[in-house]
C-alpha cells in the first residue's frame, strides 16, 4: 500500500507537471507567432541534444555503480561522476558557439542558451541520483519547477500584458524554474550522502566510465539526432507555418514518455537492474513483465486520450493551421507509443550490461531516419518525415 500511496503521489506530481506544460503549449501557440513557437521549439530541441553531448550519458555508468555499492560509497561516486563530467564541459561548452556562428539559432538568445544549457544538465542530474536513490517522489517534486511551475509564471506574465508576450519571457522563466529545482534537488541529495562529496577522485574509475559510457553516448545520440533533426528538417521542406504545428504536436506526443517514466519506469529499473545483478531472476523476469504490461495499457491509453482530445484543445487555439494537419499528430502518437516500448527491451540489455546491442538498436534508428529525412528533402514531401521517425522507432 505505501508503494501504490508513494507511485499515486509520484503521478500527481508528475500529471501536474505535464497538464502544466500542455497548458504552457496551447499558450504559447495561441499568443506567440508561429515564427517564435517554432523558434521556442528549436530552441528547446538543440539544448536538449547539446545536454547529452555535456554530460557524455556517464550517469549511465556510475547510476549501475551505485546501485551496487553500500550507501557510504555513495559520496565519493559522485564526486568522481561530478569530475568527469567537469572534464566534458571543458571541451563540450567552446563548441556550442557553432550553433549560433551557423546560423542555427539567433545570437540575441546565447546567454540563455549557456545558461538553460548548464542549469538543465546540472537539474537532469540531480533527477537521475534522486531515481537511483529511489526517492522518485522528491525527484518528482524537482521535475515539477522544472518543467510545470515555472509554465505558470510565464502564462500570468502572457495574460497580464502583450508587452510580455514573447519568446524572452519564456526562456527566462524557463530558467527561473530551472534555477529552483536545482536548490531544491540539492536539498534532496544532500538528505542521501550528508557527509558530502568526500573520497580521493579515482582516475582509473573514471576511465572506465568513459569507455561505458561511450556506448551510450554513442547510442542517445542516435536517438537524440532523430529528435532534434527533425525539427529542422520540418523547417526546411515545410517552412516555419509547419515547424509551428510540429513542436505543439510533438509536444504533445512525447507526454506519452513523461507518463510512463515517473508511473512505472522510475520505480521499475532500479528494481530490474537490482534484481539481476543479485541474481534474483523470478524477481527479474516479474520487473520485466511489470514493464511491458505497464507500457501498453498506460501508454496506450494516454496515446488515445491525447488523440481523441486534440481537436476541441485546437478550438481554443483559435489558429486553423493547428486543426489542419490532425493526421500528422496521430503518426507522432504512433511514434512516441513505439519509443515507449522499446524501452523495454532496452532496459533488459542495460540491466545485463550488452551496452553494445543498445548502441546498435540506436544507430539502426538513426539510419532509417537520416535515409527517409534524405528522400524527404529531395522529393519535397514532408510525409516522409513521419514516416520515417515511426520506423526509426519500430
Amino acid at each position: 500500500m505505501e508503494e501504490v500511496k508513494l507511485r499515486v503521489l509520484n503521478l500527481c506530481l508528475r500529471a501536474g507537471s505535464m497538464g502544466s506544460k500542455f497548458i504552457f503549449i496551447v499558450f504559447i501557440a495561441k499568443y506567440l507567432t508561429l515564427y517564435e513557437t517554432g523558434l521556442y521549439g528549436l530552441f528547446a530541441s538543440t539544448v536538449a541534444f547539446s545536454m547529452l553531448l555535456l554530460g557524455g550519458e556517464f550517469y549511465t555508468y556510475s547510476q549501475r555503480e551505485i546501485l551496487g555499492a553500500e550507501k557510504k560509497k555513495w559520496g565519493q561516486l559522485i564526486k568522481n561522476q561530478v569530475s568527469a563530467n567537469g572534464l566534458l564541459y571543458l571541451i563540450i561548452l567552446p563548441l556550442q558557439l557553432i550553433v549560433f556562428a551557423l546560423g542555427f539559432l539567433p545570437y540575441e538568445l546565447l546567454l540563455l542558451y549557456f545558461l538553460l544549457l548548464v542549469g538543465e544538465h546540472i537539474a537532469q542530474e540531480i533527477n537521475r541520483l534522486l531515481i537511483t536513490f529511489q526517492r522518485q517522489l522528491a525527484a518528482s517534486f524537482v521535475l515539477f519547477f522544472r518543467l510545470g511551475a515555472w509554465c505558470w509564471v510565464s502564462i500570468g506574465l502572457f495574460l497580464y500584458s502583450e508587452e510580455y508576450q514573447s519568446i524572452s519571457t519564456v526562456l527566462w522563466c524557463w530558467l527561473f524554474g530551472t534555477m529552483t529545482a536545482i536548490l531544491i534537488g540539492f536539498y534532496y541529495v544532500r538528505q542521501e550522502v550528508p557527509s558530502g562529496l568526500r573520497g580521493p577522485i579515482k582516475i582509473e574509475w573514471i576511465k572506465k566510465g568513459y569507455k561505458v559510457a561511450l556506448k551510450f553516448l554513442l547510442a542517445t545520440l542516435g536517438y537524440k539526432a532523430i529528435m532534434t533533426f527533425d525539427r529542422y528538417a520540418i523547417e526546411v521542406i515545410g517552412g516555419e507555418e509547419l515547424l509551428a504545428v510540429y513542436v505543439v504536436y510533438i509536444s504533445l506526443a512525447m507526454a506519452i514518455n513523461s507518463v510512463l517514466v515517473p508511473t512505472v519506469f522510475s520505480f521499475v529499473y532500479p528494481k530490474l537492474v537490482a534484481a539481476f545483478k543479485k541474481n534474483q531472476l523470478a524477481e527479474y523476469r516479474k520487473y520485466v513483465r511489470e514493464l511491458l504490461v505497464s507500457v501498453l495499457t498506460i501508454g496506450g491509453g494516454v496515446a488515445l486520450l491525447i488523440g481523441l482530445s486534440a481537436p476541441f484543445t485546437f478550438e481554443l487555439i483559435d489558429k486553423e493551421v493547428y486543426k489542419e494537419h490532425i493526421f500528422y499528430l496521430w503518426l507522432l502518437l504512433l511514434m512516441s507509443f513505439l519509443y515507449s516500448l522499446s524501452m523495454v527491451p532496452h532496459y533488459v540489455l542495460y540491466a545485463k550490461g550488452r551496452d553494445s546491442k543498445v548502441l546498435f538498436s540506436h544507430l539502426a534508428g538513426l539510419i532509417v531516419f537520416l535515409a527517409g529525412g534524405g528522400a524527404s528533402c529531395m522529393t519535397k514531401n514532408v510525409d516522409y518525415i513521419f514516416y520515417t521517425l515511426i520506423l526509426s522507432m519500430a
